[in-house]
């Protein structure tokens, strides 16, 4: 009985569902689109502030070396394990804040990188022998190396949500 009512309920609405306009397509995001923008241009300018601090870090070991300057070189490990633990602190608040699998991925990729670049720096504190600064040095030209990754990733990602405003836009 009930299957019945049920059938001729959707068998009386058919000529008014074929009269019915079809839907538009939903109307890009725009604030959504702007605020991703926004979040890359911050972005970018933090890994640009990034890269130039490490590789002035790696410019004053370099220098501090070859003056031979124990207390300028212990200087400049202070001050990358600091920088290194900022990072640390940003790579995590990027983990947890990544909204899509590969996002995560990056961002656990340079949270291991970091904190390896760290654990290494920091068993080496202290140490002036020449093996101990030479591999001080290749810790510190790595994080110069992860800074422009970063930096590359940036640019790639800002390109890409470009294209994806564009796109909207021409909704």
């Amino acid at each position: 009985m009930i299957r019945t009512a049920l059938a001729a309920l959707a068998v009386a609405a058919l000529p008014a569902l074929s009269r019915a306009q079809p839907m538009p397509p939903p109307a890009p995001d725009r604030a959504w689109d702007r605020m991703e923008l926004r979040q890359d241009r911050r972005a970018l300018a933090d890994d640009r502030w990034d890269l130039a601090r490490a590789e002035q870090l790696l410019a004053r070991y370099d220098d501090a070396r070859a003056r031979r300057d124990r207390r300028a070189l212990s200087a400049v490990e202070g001050d990358v394990l600091r920088f290194l633990d900022r990072e640390l602190r940003e790579s995590w608040t990027e983990v947890r804040r990544a909204d899509d699998r590969r996002e995560v991925r990056d961002d656990r990729r340079d949270l291991y990188r970091v904190k390896a670049i760290r654990a290494d720096l920091w068993s080496l504190r202290g140490r002036m022998d020449r093996r101990a600064l030479d591999r001080k040095r290749g810790l510190v030209a790595e994080l110069v190396r992860v800074a422009r990754a970063e930096l590359r990733e940036d640019r790639f990602e800002r390109r890409e949500d470009g294209r994806e405003a564009h796109a909207d836009r021409r909704w």
